[in-house]
């Protein structure tokens, strides 16, 4: 079986600023089996998990200990899970896209019950022949970072992998194997990939065959929607089919797409895009859609729009006009507004944008309503 989640307990520098407590202060562990005691430095402690007093300088403790009551507890009272990490964890999530010519940071967290003795992160952007090791640096806690710079960031795809030194072995990840990709008998082909994109390429936000299980979908004033993938003629011709049973003057289907990530490593490109294209598959029973974003403020800026099949949708970005947010997952109690219609007016701002939501205008009817959904992407 395969351990799902892990405690592990260890030092970490913590800052502690308390009104006169002082920045030179002692501290004394108060739990049982810990013994941790010592003196701040800039009000700087090497916390670990336990009960601690602090003791102000110019101060002896000679009333609380251990078993000294606080409330209903003792202090010495402490639980928590134990620690049972037995073997290294990385922890990175690549970008799904970064422009090209631009500094890529890419940051892992690197877990281990003992500290490596060096991270390195192996790539092919500076050499046609092999990969070359480059040092990560540590720059808190357990994560480690290095920087890419502009200059190697060709349009392609940049490939690397990140290899654990400790104790004179070496672990590289994602495949999680032990040696080095430049050794000559290392055998996995698992890497990080991230697409490195020119700036003047558009910016995918929605592939059908990717992205459908991210989909949200739901119905106002309705049972519910469906979402499903469909292949069309040719095995890449992929469609995500929203559906529902019945769709009535009052009812909406909402279909809402996360992209926050998928622009994240190409916001400096977003303000030079003016329109969102939204491309179709079939579609029954559906004469309009209202297209758009909401953003971080919860704010949503939507265009109506005529839908055909398998049509290209053209949405003017400067023709995005602010109304009500759905509010969905639904609020509980389920009485509560299905809507959030602001007093403030917000204009709009691109790089703030977080989610794609498409919708079907209210007031239409149909039996066995569906739409088709084959990509979206800004430019």
């Amino acid at each position: 079986k395969r351990q799902a989640a892990a405690v592990l307990w260890k030092e970490h520098p913590m800052t502690i600023q308390i009104p006169d407590l002082g920045d030179d202060f002692a501290y004394e562990a108060a739990n049982e089996g810990n013994t941790r005691k010592g003196n701040a430095r800039e009000a700087v402690v090497q916390a670990y998990p336990g009960v601690y007093l602090l003791i102000r300088q110019d101060t002896k403790n000679t009333d609380w200990t251990g078993d000294s009551k606080w409330g209903a507890i003792r202090i010495k009272e402490f639980v928590a899970p134990e620690s049972n990490l037995r073997s290294i964890a990385v922890l990175h999530q690549p970008a799904k896209a970064v422009t090209a010519g631009s500094d890529y940071k890419i940051s892992a967290e690197v877990v281990s019950p003992v500290s490596p003795d060096s991270v390195c992160l192996f790539t092919n952007r500076w050499s046609m022949w092999r990969p070359v090791p480059l040092a990560m640096k540590r720059t808190a806690g357990y994560t480690y970072e290095l920087t890419i710079p502009g200059e190697r960031m060709l349009p392609g795809n940049l490939n690397y992998t990140i290899a654990i030194y400790l104790n004179g072995k070496t672990l590289t990840f994602p495949a999680n194997v032990e040696g080095i990709p430049t050794d000559w008998d290392y055998y996995s082909p698992a890497d990080w990939s991230v697409p490195v994109e020119p700036k003047e390429q558009f910016i995918t936000l929605l592939e059908a065959c990717a992205d459908v299980h991210t989909i949200e979908t739901y119905m106002i004033k309705g049972a519910f929607a469906l979402n499903a993938i469909n292949t069309g003629a040719s095995p890449e011709d992929k469609r995500i089919l929203i559906s529902a049973r019945e769709l009535k003057p009052e009812n909406r289907i909402v279909v809402r797409s996360y992209i926050k990530e998928k622009i994240e490593g190409r916001l400096n490109d977003l303000p030079a895009c003016k329109q969102l294209y939204v491309k179709t598959g079939e579609v029954t029973g559906i004469g309009d859609l209202e297209v758009g974003f909401v953003t971080t403020d919860g704010y949503t800026y939507q265009f109506e729009t005529p839908v055909k099949a398998n049509a290209l949708l053209e949405i003017p970005l400067d023709k995005l006009v602010a109304g009500k947010t759905i509010l969905r997952p639904a609020a509980y109690p389920t009485f509560l507004p299905d809507y959030f219609t602001p007093e403030i007016e917000i204009p709009f701002d691109i790089r703030k944008i977080e989610f794609l939501e498409i919708t079907t205008k209210e007031g239409q009817s149909a039996e066995h309503p569906a739409f088709e959904i084959k990509s979206a992407w800004l430019k």
